[in-house]
């Protein structure tokens, strides 16, 4: 009995996540990731019944935005690295207005506090955003000659 197995198709560049043979997450499970890796951070910095964005919820959240980075699709890589702000301001605002029980103004100031989780996850975002549009091309560079060849 001969098993014959459909030839395996390689991955697009545009498809692939940081590790080249792996393929990448979609853009909305890049925002998930990053979603529910802050949420855990926020947890965590839950103390004394108190919601605290501190330096716990700053360094989970981090981690969560660069696994996003790593994990999403080359092509979706923009989505990645703007992620960040969008994503702070959704935890700080609903955690402390649906579960700290405090209103809008006091939502609003722990986001203006949280600036600099925000700025640094941001950075992190975009420094390796643009360390794999560097190293990773959309497609593979071709020498002159070969270009040159290829027309005929």
């Amino acid at each position: 009995m001969d098993v014959t197995y459909p030839p395996r198709r390689s991955l697009q560049p545009a498809d692939s996540s940081v590790l080249l043979p792996v393929r990448g997450v979609p853009s909305w499970a890049a925002i998930l990731i990053a979603l529910v890796i802050g949420a855990i951070g926020m947890l965590a910095g839950h103390s004394n019944g108190q919601y605290t964005v501190g330096w716990v919820f700053g360094a989970i959240f981090t981690v969560g935005v660069v696994l996003a980075t790593l994990a999403v699709r080359r092509g979706s890589l923009f989505t990645a690295m703007v992620q960040p702000p969008i994503v702070l301001t959704l935890l700080v605002f609903g955690t402390f207005r649906f579960f700290g029980g405090q209103g809008t103004i006091f939502s609003a100031s722990k986001i203006v506090t949280s600036f600099p989780i925000m700025a640094v996850a941001t950075g992190v975002a975009l420094l390796l955003g643009l360390v794999r549009i560097i190293a990773q091309p959309m497609r593979t560079p071709t020498s002159g000659y070969e270009s040159y060849a290829a027309r005929g």
